[in-house]
């Protein structure tokens, strides 16, 4: 998945309204029309509609999307709002049946609209070929005491879902440093933090990842172009 995509994490908020504009940043950059648009089409065609059903569909769809946002932790991706969505999408239909000429003129908008705002850069070239990849984290080889196991990796960038760094798990791997397993952060000794969003506040950056590492501390730092490779010990 290009790093570049809309996708983001929900960050647990105690306000309600903050976690439901959180859920629905989330989920715009993967339906259309908007998860607010959705629900106030639900609502307006069951207040047209005015029975019972439509009712019961726009009260349930409304209750779902909360109990989501008071459910949701700090660190959520797509994959588990999936649920949502499909829910959503089908109080929508439930709430179109019998709407012929409303479900279409919806169904023309959203593909007008799928159409305009469709993400031509998912098709351009990629400047993270694995030979670029290989020759910075090699550079970081060389500038960072890496042991050749004990350690484990977490990638920074703006897809949380590629947070375990499969790539420079095998790019690492190549060049004779062996990471600890994707559920073994709490037992490796190191921790070796790719960032490609630039410099990182380790103060307020959490994720599943660093917080089941533990308490660490920086053994060193070093950038190589737009990467930046931080090496973390852990203990105080």
């Amino acid at each position: 998945m290009n790093p570049e995509s809309r996708v983001s994490m929900v960050k647990h908020s105690n306000n309600l309204f903050e976690q439901l504009a959180a859920v629905h940043n989330l989920l715009s950059g993967w339906m259309i029309p908007s998860i607010v648009a959705i629900l106030i089409l639900i609502v307006f065609l069951s207040l047209y509609q005015r029975t019972v059903k439509k009712f019961s569909v726009a009260s349930t769809t409304l209750i779902v999307t909360i109990i989501f946002a008071v459910l949701l932790q700090y660190q959520v991706t797509f994959y588990y709002v999936f649920p949502l969505l499909c829910a959503l999408q089908a109080g929508l239909l439930l709430v179109l049946i019998k709407q012929e000429k409303i479900a279409l003129m919806i169904l023309g908008a959203c593909l007008l609209l799928t159409l305009v705002s469709f993400p031509r850069n998912y098709y351009s070239l990629s400047n993270r070929n694995f030979f670029t990849l290989q020759a910075k984290s090699q550079a970081a080889v060389n500038a960072l005491p890496i042991p050749p196991r004990g350690f484990n990796i977490v990638y920074i960038s703006n897809n949380p879902l590629t947070a375990l760094g499969y790539e420079y798990r095998y790019i690492f791997r190549t060049l004779g440093k062996v990471a600890d397993g994707e559920q073994q952060y709490g037992s490796s000794t190191e921790l070796l933090i790719v960032s490609e969003k630039g410099p990182l506040n380790f103060s307020t950056l959490h994720t599943w990842e660093i917080d089941t590492f533990g308490k660490k501390k920086l053994i060193k730092s070093y950038q190589r172009d737009d990467i930046i490779f931080y090496l973390f010990r852990k203990g105080l």
